[in-house]
């Protein structure tokens, strides 16, 4: 199939957001996650779904699992920096106490 008609014939994109470039804070009590699959090339895979007030991010086990660390070591808030594009993207998850 030739790209014009792949694109035309699928969706792509989800109801909710990526983390933007730079960085975002969220509140460690006042942010709820939910854990929720999707599918990337046919395979399945958990995500998670964070949701401070109106805005709702997608993150992946990584983001968790610096989210993990924070609240381990006392953190009130995080700042999740988004840095790269595509497969390069990477987040750094930074502690923050108030």
């Amino acid at each position: 199939m030739n790209i014009k008609d792949y694109v035309e014939k699928n969706e792509f994109g989800s109801d909710f957001e990526t983390f933007p470039q730079g960085d975002t804070f969220l509140k460690i009590k006042d942010t709820e996650v939910e854990p929720m699959e999707v599918e990337f090339d046919g395979k399945k895979k958990t995500r998670y779904k964070l949701t401070l007030g109106d805005k709702t991010f997608v993150a992946g086990i990584q983001v968790l699992e610096g989210i993990k660390k924070a609240v381990k070591l006392g953190a009130d808030e995080v700042r999740i920096t988004r840095t790269g594009e595509g497969k390069e993207t990477r987040y750094t998850v930074v502690k923050i106490i108030k």
